[in-house]
């Protein structure tokens, strides 16, 4: 097993072991932002923190159109475009599908019933809170596990396997590290989601983005790439 692997793996049992034993956490950290007696999640409204989350829905979309357009332009000029090659371009229009499109929002958020946070009742709301590994019947679809924007946001980690120079790798997984976390932060202050659905979108969209490299793009590119996150 590779080091990556044992680094990737590591983090994903620790994750999972932490919300396991102390559930109880993911609660704590929501209370933060959280305020009884009617202030409920009070900096939902604030105009930053709308800003961020509204930005998301776009952006995606926007990646979606430029990603078509570089293999579009890679095919019919035979070199790559902005430095990425058709390969490349496929394989990350590939991670934008699969990663923050079907398996976050279709196969997780529509199936494992987790309530966010502002619908639980120790927020105001009127479901009961249920761990991150435990599938519930507390939500019927676009639920809480895992964070949809914090997904999507983190999905730059990707071009950490396409990117040329160790110093471009290290830039992409900082960014997708850096972007992800912020959305994320933004999706628990509004009451939206847990700490553990962001942190978990995080190791789905590296791990999802790891795989896809293996099958889709050469073996150059898996051994140059950066490691696996460590946070």
């Amino acid at each position: 097993m590779s080091v990556r692997a044992i680094v990737f793996v590591s983090l994903l049992l620790s994750v999972a072991v932490v919300f396991t034993l102390f559930p109880a956490l993911d609660q704590g950290i929501s209370a933060l932002f959280y305020r009884a007696g009617g202030g409920g999640f009070f900096l939902y409204e604030n105009p930053l923190i709308r800003g961020i989350h509204d930005a998301v829905p776009p952006l995606a979309i926007g990646s979606g159109v430029a990603l078509l357009a570089i293999l579009a332009g890679a095919l019919w000029m035979k070199r790559p475009i902005a430095g990425l090659s058709w390969r490349s371009a496929i394989y990350l229009l590939a991670v934008l599908i699969v990663a923050p499109g079907l398996l976050t929002n279709t196969v997780l958020k529509d199936n494992w019933g987790r309530a966010r946070p502002s619908h639980t009742v120790e927020f105001g709301g009127k479901k009961a809170f249920t761990p991150a590994l435990v599938i519930s019947d507390q939500c019927d679809h676009n639920c809480s596990f895992v964070c949809g924007h914090a997904a999507m946001a983190f999905t730059p980690v990707a071009l950490a396997f396409v990117l040329r120079t160790r110093r471009q790798r290290r830039g992409a997984l900082a960014a997708g590290l850096g972007l992800g976390g912020l959305v994320g932060l933004v999706r628990i202050i509004e009451g939206g989601h847990f700490l553990s659905d962001v942190l978990f979108a995080g190791l789905l969209v590296y791990g999802v983005s790891w795989g896809l490299a293996a099958v889709l793009l050469p073996r150059p590119s898996l051994s140059r790439s950066v490691s696996c996150p460590t946070t």
